[in-house]
């Protein structure tokens, strides 16, 4: 079954008169394993005694992961005999039978290890073979004495497409006797791991296609490039937004009146990722939903109002949860301008004291609770009230600032965004 790769010397053998025999096996380690043994002539003769013992070193290097540009493995391994003479037999072989297994071709030559380095030139009487047919190495060896082989293991180009993302577990069994089978001894079997990583990528996907647009959330789907089982992810500029198996996605907690560039990438189980997608473009609605409440940002703080009639509007720490900072926009009671009313009290909404804002009980005929937005068309607002169309502003941007008006003009502090949060 296996290429022998056999290597004999003349041996003198002295009959040795033998009244009793006795043998202890000891295995000592991963790498050796060793068996006590003695000899007795007559009561009156010496004990004779000795210690079979076997090792190797070298059969994990043999670990590899292939590649395009790496598909060769050259290392020594090295079968150290104990203090007795012995006959080894050592067995290359794979854990598990593969196609893969069947493909790496294994060649194994007696050498010196200093010698068994990449680019090595394998001589023509080399033992060949593969993981799966297996080697067997057979040799006897004096008592302390070595033995050095080249392994050799080659996958051919051709599998690199073939055998993507296999692996297999190739083992060493070694074994030593002295004598007869009675006087046999088994190295614990060791192993290394081979593998051709799976690094192709799968194909870059098509651009998504928008399929629906409010004004805080985003739908797209797009066309799987290829089949099996991909993971796509999903970016908002440079930002990773989420990931889904499906072919559809929605993007939410946008701003009114915003636009975004959303682009896509696929990734295979290793996982390997493909190249993102061209971009699809697309703007937020522009008007907010009446029947939805939304925080009103400028800059890093949000606008927030008190419960009470009379209280200001300022400026806080963002809290999504927080119902002094949700506003809802009635659109229904004027023609082109609207209510903003207060979570915290549904009876509050914007108004106007002179230059400075705050909240007040709603009346339908105060001119100063009307106010009408405008936007840039970059997602910030501009709201103007209807007594005089002055522009609502942050005098400044830190907590606790109270809201004010003044004509309008293309300042940052008159420049809101408006974000859904329920």
């Amino acid at each position: 079954m296996f290429p022998p790769c056999l290597r004999l010397r003349p041996r003198t053998m002295h009959a040795l008169p033998i009244c009793a025999a006795a043998v202890v096996i000891a295995l000592a380690g991963a790498g050796a394993a060793q068996a006590t043994w003695s000899t007795s002539g007559s009561t009156t003769a010496s004990v004779v005694s000795g210690m079979v013992g076997v090792s190797q070193s070298g059969f994990d290097q043999l670990a590899i992961d292939y590649s395009a540009n790496v598909l060769s493995r050259v290392k020594p391994i090295t079968i150290t005999n104990g203090n007795v003479p012995a006959t080894y037999t050592a067995v290359l072989g794979v854990a598990s039978a593969s196609s893969f297994a069947s493909a790496v071709t294994v060649r194994t030559w007696l050498a010196a290890a200093s010698t068994c380095v990449a680019g090595v030139s394998i001589p023509a009487g080399a033992t060949t073979g593969t993981w799966t047919t297996g080697t067997q190495l057979i040799d006897t060896l004096d008592a302390g004495e070595s033995a050095s082989y080249c392994v050799s293991t080659t996958l051919p180009s051709a599998g690199v497409a073939a055998y993507a993302g296999q692996s297999l577990t190739g083992q060493l069994k070694l074994s030593a006797a002295v004598g007869t089978s009675a006087w046999t001894i088994a190295v614990p079997t060791v192993t290394a791991r081979q593998a051709l990583p799976d690094t192709t990528a799968p194909p870059t996907p098509g651009r998504p296609c928008i399929v629906s647009v409010t004004d805080a959330s985003v739908t797209m789907q797009w066309n799987a490039p290829e089949s099996g089982t991909l993971t796509y992810k999903i970016y908002r500029g440079t930002v990773f937004v989420g990931q889904t198996t499906a072919t559809t996605f929605t993007d939410t907690g946008l701003s009114v009146g915003t636009t975004y560039s959303y682009t896509i990438s696929a990734s295979d189980l290793v996982p390997n990722e493909s190249l993102r997608s061209s971009a699809a473009v697309t703007t937020t609605d522009g008007m907010p939903s009446p029947s939805q409440w939304y925080q009103v940002k400028n800059g890093t703080l949000c606008v927030a109002g008190g419960s009470a009639s009379g209280d200001a509007l300022t400026l806080q720490v963002c809290d999504p949860a927080a119902a002094g900072q949700r506003w809802q926009y009635d659109t229904s009671r004027y023609s082109n301008r609207y209510s903003i009313y207060s979570q915290i009290a549904p009876s509050l909404v914007w108004d106007r004291n002179g230059a400075v804002a705050r909240t007040k009980t709603y009346n339908s005929s105060d001119v100063d609770q009307q106010w009408a937005g405008s936007t840039a068309g970059d997602g910030r607002y501009s709201f103007s009230n209807g007594s005089d169309g002055a522009c609502l502003y942050a005098p400044a941007a830190t907590t606790g600032t109270q809201l004010k008006l003044q004509t309008c003009s293309s300042s940052a502090a008159q420049k809101f965004v408006l974000t859904r949060v329920g």
